[in-house]
């Protein structure tokens, strides 16, 4: 008897618990309809956002698509530019820019100027958006 009083008041608590946690608009502890989903979702854009990375938009304005490459958002940039410039200068956490960076210069002074107008733009926990344009 005392055993099943238990069962039944475990079952009631979780239930009221569910019911006051989906009035404050958050997801339940009990799976209904598609509030699974909902969860997973949003555990995965925190899981996200806690590694600080960052997008990077690429724009090919070079006008040589013999040595471009595409990348995933089906822009075309010269592979050996994308990799001179993202392996070492574009860290997560920076803020919405624009960068410029020319073909003219040396990759050791583009490298530079990165570096300098990424230090100027530099935020922490946040995730950004950068636009890496290639002229």
């Amino acid at each position: 008897m005392n055993f099943y009083m238990l069962i039944l008041i475990q079952l009631t608590m979780i239930y009221m618990l569910n019911c006051s946690v989906n009035i404050k608009g958050k997801t339940s502890i009990l799976a209904t309809k598609n509030e699974t989903t909902k969860t997973n979702f949003t555990k995965s854009i925190k899981k996200f956002r806690a590694q600080k990375r960052t997008k990077i938009l690429l724009i090919n304005t070079t006008k040589k698509p013999k040595e471009a490459f595409k990348t995933s958002n089906k822009t075309l940039i010269n592979k050996q530019k994308f990799n001179n410039i993202t392996k070492t200068t574009i860290q997560a956490g920076m803020k919405n820019k624009t960068i410029i960076a020319n073909n003219k210069i040396s990759n050791r002074t583009k490298n530079m100027n990165l570096n300098r107008t990424l230090k100027k733009t530099k935020l922490s926990n946040r995730m950004m958006n950068i636009t890496v344009r290639i002229t």
